[in-house]
């Protein structure tokens, strides 16, 4: 996607800005010292930055199970494609689980569009992760299996103390997927930290869907932003 805008744009550089997941995509790749990507990137803001996930306090450690049945228990459980695409769950628990700090009258909006729907692989990655409190690669469930997809026989862990991009960090105190201890491991992680602020009585979906959002996280992402990354 980055290659693509910088294709399409003639730009050099962009800036990025993640939220939950789409962080833990950039950690893992603009650390990747084989990676180029990162020389692309002027400005990286992480929201509810994820790395480590071992502390996370959400409904998904209930289906959590043993290591070495835990691919098998999620695929009889949701199958081998996707996991929660929108539908009336999703509605349901924005109508009664996220009304903090939102309009209620887009909560609709909200839950016609996000959460969308991710792979069943995918969380059973995300189970893993939480489990070892390791940042790494999907683990392929036997040596063999991970020595052929890594060339060795356990999942490569991921490193971020070589990014370089200038990085500000948004976190809160309220977020069960985002805990404030496992950030602690970002912050002791980064090299480039250039601004960050904390937000006490949020949780991992105000960062979105806040009414307070635009004033108390985006203002400050913007100001912080046109110092690396001016529009143009």
């Amino acid at each position: 996607m980055i290659y693509y805008i910088l294709n399409v744009t003639k730009y050099e550089q962009i800036g990025y800005i993640g939220h939950s997941q789409g962080t833990l995509i950039a950690f893992a790749e603009f650390g990747n010292l084989s990676n180029d990507v990162q020389k692309n990137v002027s400005f990286y803001a992480a929201l509810a930055p994820i790395a480590q996930v071992g502390h996370q306090k959400t409904p998904l450690k209930y289906l959590d199970t043993d290591s070495k049945e835990l691919e098998r228990y999620w695929h009889k459980l949701f199958g081998r494609n996707e996991f929660l695409p929108a539908s009336p769950i999703l509605q349901w628990l924005g109508k009664y689980a996220y009304k903090k700090k939102m309009n209620n009258s887009r909560i609709p909006v909200y839950t016609s569009h996000g959460p969308s729907g991710t792979s069943v692989k995918n969380m059973i990655h995300f189970m893993q992760c939480g489990r070892s409190n390791q940042f790494q690669a999907y683990n392929y469930g036997s040596p063999e299996k991970n020595q052929l997809h890594y060339n060795q026989t356990t999942p490569r862990l991921y490193s971020f103390r070589s990014m370089k991009v200038p990085t500000a960090l948004f976190w809160a105190g309220e977020d069960w997927l985002a805990d404030p201890i496992d950030v602690t491991y970002v912050f002791d992680n980064i090299q480039n930290l250039i601004y960050e602020k904390y937000i006490p009585n949020y949780n991992h979906f105000d960062f979105v869907w806040a009414t307070t959002a635009n004033q108390i996280i985006y203002q400050d992402l913007i100001n912080v932003m046109q110092k690396y990354h001016p529009f143009k």
